[in-house]
């Protein structure tokens, strides 16, 4: 969601982004990092320059806080924390209130980051109204991938219909629209892209139709360049009987009177291959299609 909800009066799951003191206090720079108001803060300074949610937390009069907030910080996996000058970077929940008839956030308590459960919802992004760089979906899928800690999947800008979007969601990981020169899918310094294929029907298209030869040439030359391996993922039903390249030979497709063999798009494949050997082709169950695409990336 973009522009960010404002912050009501809950408990939310923020990421600690600096921290600073003086002799009299801490004061901790907080930014909400999933769900409605994912980087409010970070939208509010934008626009004004100024940054809403600073959490202050006396030394002398506030003891028992900083104790609190440092075992929040424990039990939220960050046992080398040893001091709150040292949060920033970490996350943990936070019970917000708004001050009545005022613009003012405080900080009622501090709570492990375990406290706030996330949902698909809370990191799942839109895709109406496009995937451009400077659209609010871009925007709001740049605050989470800033915000949230979970891992960032790099998607081409033309996925937006992709069965990733809610894979990703489901799974805990943040879908980023970027434009990809080549390929669908990559990790920030991973060492593969993946180009995902629907059904082996659309492989045949792009890869045995000449009309489309020069764009998948600029692919494997863009990602040799890059020394990056180029994976082609591609969903396959149980009647394709296609497991690897070499059953290509036996496959065949018939829609509206036409007939598409196999044995071309096996020919074609090869001398790909052999051209470019840094490009591989994996073939995967549709309902697999999505986890086969990550577990590509993360090897």
């Amino acid at each position: 969601m973009y522009p960010p909800n404002p912050p009501t009066d809950g408990i939310y799951r923020v990421k600690l982004l600096s921290a600073e003191q003086d002799d009299a206090a801490y004061y901790i720079r907080y930014d909400i990092s999933v769900g409605p108001c994912v980087g409010w803060a970070t939208y509010i300074y934008q626009q004004t320059g100024k940054w809403p949610l600073i959490w202050r937390l006396d030394k002398r009069r506030g003891t028992t806080v900083i104790r609190c907030a440092l075992d929040a910080l424990h039990l939220s996996g960050c046992a080398n924390v040893q001091s709150l000058a040292q949060a920033a970077g970490h996350h943990i929940c936070l019970e917000l209130h708004r001050r009545t008839g005022t613009k003012y956030i405080d900080v009622r308590r501090s709570l492990p980051a375990s406290a706030a459960q996330i949902t698909p919802d809370d990191i799942r992004i839109g895709t109406t109204g496009g995937w451009r760089q400077g659209d609010p979906n871009w925007r709001h899928a740049l605050l989470l991938a800033n915000l949230s800690g979970l891992p960032v999947l790099n998607a081409d800008s033309r996925e937006g219909h992709s069965p990733m979007v809610d894979w990703c969601a489901e799974h805990g990981v943040i879908i980023l629209p970027q434009y990809l020169p080549a390929g669908d899918y990559t990790l920030l310094d991973g060492n593969a892209i993946v180009d995902r294929k629907d059904n082996i029907l659309e492989l045949y298209k792009d890869f045995a139709g000449s009309q489309n030869r020069e764009s998948y040439e600029n692919a494997a030359l863009l990602t040799q360049m890059a020394g990056k391996q180029l994976v082609y993922v591609i969903g396959t039903t149980p009647d394709n009987r296609v497991e690897q390249i070499s059953d290509l030979c036996c496959w065949q497709f018939t829609i509206k009177n036409q007939t598409f063999i196999g044995t071309h798009l096996y020919q074609q494949v090869l001398r790909h291959q052999a051209m470019y050997p840094h490009i591989s082709f994996v073939f995967a169950k549709r309902e697999e299609l999505c986890q086969t695409i990550w577990d590509t990336l993360s090897k």
